[in-house]
């Protein structure tokens, strides 16, 4: 056997690799007909994922496989080089994420006799591959994306974490199976060309997400949170090792409220602990909402340092949570950093945020994450964030609805649409989401609960030709449940989650930043869908048990304030004049309409109405631009951005003495 490994000159011998990786960009290929893979091929691919990884590369190559990897370096600052390989050569694998058990598991390969070198996570994993094959990863606590080659079977083995955390991209091309932690790296390989799924595009201007394992490119797919896969040259396996847990349905009170409380603190605090292991500076986001101030609770009082806390806010004092985020950090007196971002710098970043994003943003807060995280880095090297929670917990306003819908029963809710009788436009499309859901029966269809853009808006402006094609679809739980708010959660937990875990990912690894999100601990997912409804709902109070825990280290004006949601204000931003409203105008040029997705006069009346102030359109004309924007940066002409060793240029330098926007070409 022939095997070449490479790496930066003066990498570490393989006897000092770190005790735990970091966040990082691996790359695959396996040519399944028996013809080599090229070096070129995978360093193209590699590198292009050089923000995911700035202080260290390696490649592998043997044959028909070929593996890539950059590396953040979090633990163990002068070691860590990936591909790692076992003593024999027989294993490599390329490692995205973080293994919190990983100790616990080294000395689980030491008592089965399994000789360990290293203080490595990475490590583990090879280990746990030798003595229990596919079933690594049940073993494994985390979050993880990686790609295994196994020499002596001559199989590639890939594989996610329970939730997602952290993603992994797919083609096959031919005989080719290509893998990377970015989309935008599969182009590098030369094997795939940007091209528009357009089935998709309907469910992303109503969801602001997709469904499942498709991406808005053809070809390339998600491989799905829990799944693991396996190729040979003649075969394809595909299994899931875990399955999201379905929420309980109907009230239960066999047990204390108290008792569920003191359970779910003392997960939180194992939890949180062990999401703060890292040998470099450690902060939290900490938006001022009741999720992301529990965790930095729990960090500052687990934490041997001070702690540094960020959070972001706007001009506009409606849509700014600064004052709340500030009460915790006086609280906890943590080293705390508030950022204000511009309707101007908004735009700057807009482009730049989608390119890293691979596809259209699902969030307008995307890119004050975006902006956060680039302001975080110049300090920290790692994150924690409040993420999950409301998925998990019942956080969202919508599932009140949900939880009225259970309570009243099939018959009573065929009246929730009486509702939008006098009502405001933000109470009228709470209702319209309501009305959307339900069938002739009373029955509910948890899919409309989660639409940002009314179904009629939608289906007004779109083509004929796309309306054909369009059939919106949503996971279902394996045992439909009857009650409304456990399909809603389990909806989102299946779906719009995805999309935050994926923005979380893509805007932090913009910066070289480590987001890891202790709510998601497949133990705390695991807790919450034992909770019964009625300690996550009770009476308008979401998260109710949440809220019970916070109690105990919050401020009351934190714990009991309205939830704000990131709120941008878009929608104003928009409407008048600006950078931001300027983008509004490319969606009446030929070259936006002559893509043939949308009625020219249907998108001229939504421009219309909303800069006229008769109807706020601001979801529906920021998922516009968001795919119009995507089409000229990652189909028209494929936009090369590159990055720079003390972060990224976000925009070509302005001229002298001008201010100067965004530039995606016309």
């Amino acid at each position: 056997m022939s095997a070449l490994q490479a790496g930066p000159a003066g990498f570490l011998t393989p006897g000092l690799w770190s005790p735990v990786s970091a966040m990082c960009g691996l790359v695959a290929l396996f040519r399944r007909d028996g013809e080599a893979v090229g070096a070129q091929q995978i360093l193209a691919m590699r590198d292009t994922l050089r923000h995911r990884g700035p202080d260290d590369a390696g490649m592998f190559l043997d044959g028909p496989v070929g593996l890539g990897h950059r590396r953040l370096r979090v633990i163990d600052l002068t070691g860590g080089h990936q591909p790692m390989t076992n003593p024999d050569g027989t294993i490599h694998v390329v490692f995205n994420g973080e293994i919190y058990n990983y100790r616990e598991l080294r000395s689980h390969l030491q008592e089965k006799g399994l000789p360990v070198r290293t203080q490595s996570d990475t490590e583990t994993i090879i280990g746990l591959y030798q003595l229990y094959g596919d079933e690594v990863v049940s073993h494994l606590r985390g979050m993880f994306a990686f790609a295994l080659w196994d020499t002596v079977r001559r199989r590639l083995v890939l594989a996610r974490d329970r939730m997602g955390i952290k993603p992994l991209y797919i083609a096959r091309v031919g005989s080719t199976i290509a893998v990377a932690s970015e989309i935008k790296a599969l182009f590098a390989s030369g094997l795939v060309r940007p091209s528009v799924s357009e089935d998709t595009i309907p469910e992303y201007l109503l969801r602001r997400t997709l469904v499942g394992t498709r991406t808005m490119f053809q070809g390339i797919q998600r491989v799905a949170p829990g799944q693991i896969l396996t190729f040979t040259a003649s075969s394809e396996h595909n299994r899931q090792y875990w399955q999201l847990p379905v929420p309980v349905e109907a009230d239960h009170k066999p047990r204390p409220e108290a008792e569920w409380a003191e359970e779910l603190d003392e997960i939180l605090k194992r939890v949180v602990k062990a999401h703060l292991l890292s040998d470099v500076p450690v902060g939290t986001f900490n938006s001022g909402g009741v999720d992301s101030s529990l965790i930095t609770a729990y960090a500052a009082r687990s934490s041997a340092e001070r702690l540094n806390t960020y959070s972001i806010g706007f001009e506009d004092p409606s849509f700014d949570e600064r004052p709340y985020a500030h009460l915790v950090a006086e609280r906890f007196a943590t080293n705390h950093h508030a950022e204000v971002i511009s309707g101007h710098q908004f735009a700057e970043y807009l482009p730049r945020a989608i390119w890293h994003h691979d596809e259209p943003l699902n969030h307008p807060h995307s890119v004050q994450l975006a902006y956060l995280s680039l302001k975080a880095r110049e300090k920290v090297t790692v994150v924690l964030t409040g993420e999950g929670s409301d998925e998990l917990f019942a956080g969202y306003p919508r599932y009140r609805l949900a939880r009225a819908m259970d309570l009243a029963g099939p018959a009573g809710r065929l009246l929730f649409p009486v509702l939008r009788l006098g009502l405001t436009w933000v109470q009228r499309r709470a209702a319209t989401r309501v009305r959307a859901s339900l069938n002739a029966q009373g029955g509910c269809h948890v899919e409309g609960l989660s639409a940002f853009v009314e179904t009629d808006s939608l289906r007004r402006i779109l083509q004929r030709d796309l309306l054909k094609r369009w059939t919106p679809q949503g996971p279902v739980p394996p045992a439909k449940p009857p009650f409304v708010l456990a399909q809603a959660l389990h909806y989102d937990q299946s779906a719009y989650l995805q999309s935050l875990l994926d923005r979380l990912d893509k805007m932090s690894m913009l910066a070289s930043l480590e987001g890891r999100v202790p709510f998601l601990d497949h133990e705390v997912v695991e807790f919450a869908a034992r909770v019964p409804p009625q300690l996550k709902i009770r009476g308008l109070t979401n998260k109710y048990i949440i809220k019970r825990v916070a109690q105990r280290y919050l401020p009351p004006s934190v714990v009991n304030r309205k939830k704000a949601g990131f709120a941008v204000p878009i929608s104003s931003w928009l409407r008048r004049a600006g950078p931001m409203a300027d983008y509004v105008d490319i969606l009446l040029e030929p070259r936006t309409l002559d893509r043939g997705y949308f009625i020219e006069r249907e998108i001229a009346r939504v421009v219309d109405e909303h800069r006229g102030g008769s109807r706020d359109n601001g979801e529906l004309l920021w998922v516009l631009i968001n795919l119009e924007l995507w089409h000229r940066l990652m189909i028209d002409q494929p936009v090369h951005m590159t990055s720079a060793s003390a972060g990224y240029e976000l925009r070509p330098p302005a001229q002298q003495g001008q201010q100067q926007h965004p530039q995606v070409s016309k």
